[in-house]
């Protein structure tokens, strides 16, 4: 701040902070004309990912259940399922798939809308394994789910699958899966 003791009719001794201001704008403006601006980024050349083809592993459900019994199953009722994944023809036992799902319409006449919303876990040989996905199973037992992720070997796992399940509650109902990993 000025000296509030200087006379008012002597001149101000000194640079004024606004003069400061003005030749310091002043300079930042000339070096930005005069020196060179640096060359615009060249664009990196995008190397795409290496293409996998996909994985397709195809399995036979049996011993597929439907739990809670006989009872008839309303709108926002839930369900779930059980069952163990074959391969090989139907000789060795690969895992199991569980299945969990809210029922979202009833089956009508010639209606073959989306029954229910199911999160399914298919794990495979000692559990550590493990591939997780989401869908909608419709009433004929058909359905397509987006795998949302795994673990072991199919940790990040991403692509989808193919259902086609038919549960009964006496455990002999049966099923394919046709996963096709991306």
């Amino acid at each position: 701040m000025d000296d509030v003791a200087r006379n008012p009719s002597e001149p101000k001794a000194g640079v004024s902070r606004r003069y400061v201001v003005a030749a310091a704008t002043a300079a930042f403006a000339l070096a930005g004309a005069v020196l060179p601006m640096p060359a615009p980024a060249q664009a990196a050349e995008i190397t795409p990912a290496p293409t996998r083809k996909p994985v397709v592993l195809s399995f036979t459900v049996a011993a597929l259940r439907q739990l809670g019994g006989y009872k008839t199953v309303a709108i926002d009722d839930r369900t779930t399922i059980v069952g163990e994944l074959v391969a090989d023809g139907g000789t060795v036992t690969a895992g199991t798939i569980h299945g969990s799902g809210t029922v979202l319409s009833l089956p009508q006449r010639g209606d073959n809308s989306h029954a229910s919303f199911t999160t399914q876990l298919l794990s495979f040989s000692d559990g550590s394994d493990t591939i997780t996905a989401t869908g909608l199973l419709r009433h004929d037992g058909t359905g397509t789910f987006t795998i949302t992720g795994g673990s072991g070997r199919y940790s990040g796992a991403t692509g989808s699958y193919s259902a086609v399940l038919h549960p009964n509650t006496g455990g002999s109902g049966t099923g394919t899966l046709t996963i096709t990993l991306n």
